[in-house]
């Protein structure tokens, strides 16, 4: 046996692999021998995916755990680049047989731990099935690999074995060793515990059992759908004082509140954890915001309700449209037509803190900034959702 020396991290993380080796997934795919519903139906989607692709608009997406490509096939024929990632080379050469047809299908085999990503963001990453075989120090790397793969609007889709009685045991972290287990299930609590403080948990639901012609459900699992959690900062209150020229803010706007990086200098903000956030203590003429970057493109299914939506601490605030430096309502003079009015929107829709109050009229002045404007650059912008501690 060779000399184990343990002289970095990752050399500890190779120990621990050996003392649990996981599934030879080659054998797997080739053998056949285990009846697994992804295995036999393996031309059908998951129907957590065909249901959440309807409600959210996706242009790009990486999938852990891609198996023989039923997912990224499923998401590829509807027009969104998938980057899909499997440790056997067998289940990525079935999977290529199946998508040579199609060129927005990329395919890769290696450890997703072992892929270079080159600061790529999606709007969606995937995991049906591969995170509740990862022991518990990969597991670690796997939450920071996906903070670091989302965009800020972006969604985790993940299916993972759920805590029951007829499906698989629910191990504490040393017992996956001792026991060297190779799949644990994870109850609705463990799971918070584990993504919570990094991500928005919008919904955890155990699945059915249900094959059709065009997906599957597969019971035992949980179904969840994540967000990167809302960024805490603290910053400078800033109250208006314009030329008479622009006097609707006056009018309109006892104070401003919005992303926009001129007006809130990123220089200027402290970022803070989410507990940091309800605790340190704000001094005069500071606030603390909360701000939660939302689908801007098509309605999702999880946002409208957002404004009605309890934040212990905080109160709602509006939405701003901005890109990555300037707010399209606020600070972008190009888009004034006249007193109170441009193109896309009378600027009295706006709230007393120069934001929109509701996500659908953020959503409608979004289109409309961008057809009336179309050679503006700042109209091509995202949907912010404010808060402010009370």
């Amino acid at each position: 046996m060779d000399k184990v020396e343990i002289n970095s991290y990752e050399d500890l993380f190779n120990v621990l692999d050996r003392i649990n080796e996981s599934i030879d997934w080659n054998t797997f795919y080739e053998k056949r021998v285990m009846k697994a519903p992804f295995l036999v139906n393996n031309m059908l989607p998951d129907k957590m995916i065909t249901e959440f692709v309807k409600g959210h608009s996706i242009r790009d997406a990486v999938e852990f755990g891609c198996g023989e490509g039923r997912n990224a096939i499923f998401l590829a024929k509807r027009g969104i680049d998938v980057t899909a990632i499997d440790s056997s080379d067998i289940a990525i050469r079935n999977a290529k047989d199946k998508t040579e047809d199609l060129k927005n299908v990329r395919l890769i085999c290696s450890d997703f731990l072992a892929v270079d990503f080159a600061d790529r963001k999606y709007d969606l990453v995937l995991d049906s099935g591969m995170f509740h075989h990862l022991a518990p120090h990969r597991r670690l790397q796997y939450r920071e690999l996906l903070k670091g793969l989302l965009k800020e609007t972006g969604y985790f889709v993940l299916l993972c074995f759920s805590a029951d009685e007829d499906g698989a045991e629910e191990l504490d972290d040393l017992e996956f060793y001792t026991k060297r287990n190779t799949g644990v299930a994870f109850s609705e609590q463990r799971l918070r515990d584990f993504f919570g403080s990094d991500f928005e948990i919008i919904s955890i639901e155990k699945r059915g059992q249900e094959i059709t012609e065009e997906y599957i459900d597969i019971p035992l699992l949980y179904g969840c759908v994540m967000k990167l959690n809302p960024r805490h900062y603290l910053c400078k209150r800033f109250f208006p004082e314009l030329p008479v020229e622009r006097n609707w803010f006056g009018e309109l706007i006892r104070e401003v509140i919005s992303v926009d990086g001129a007006l809130f200098p990123k220089e200027e903000q402290t970022l803070l954890t989410k507990e940091q956030a309800m605790t340190i203590e704000i001094e005069d003429g500071y606030q603390v915001l909360r701000v939660l970057c939302v689908p801007g493109e098509k309605d999702s299914t999880d946002i409208p309700d957002i404004a009605t939506q309890t934040v212990e601490g905080f109160e709602f605030c509006g939405f701003d449209l901005a890109d990555s430096w300037v707010s399209a309502i606020l600070n972008c003079g190009s888009f004034t037509d006249g007193d109170y009015y441009s193109k896309a929107f009378d600027y009295r829709e706006l709230n007393e803190f120069g934001l929109i109050s509701d996500y659908q009229s953020a959503i409608r002045i979004s289109r409309k900034l961008r057809e009336e404007y179309p050679e503006e650059e700042h109209v091509y912008c995202d949907v912010y959702a404010i808060w402010r501690r009370i």
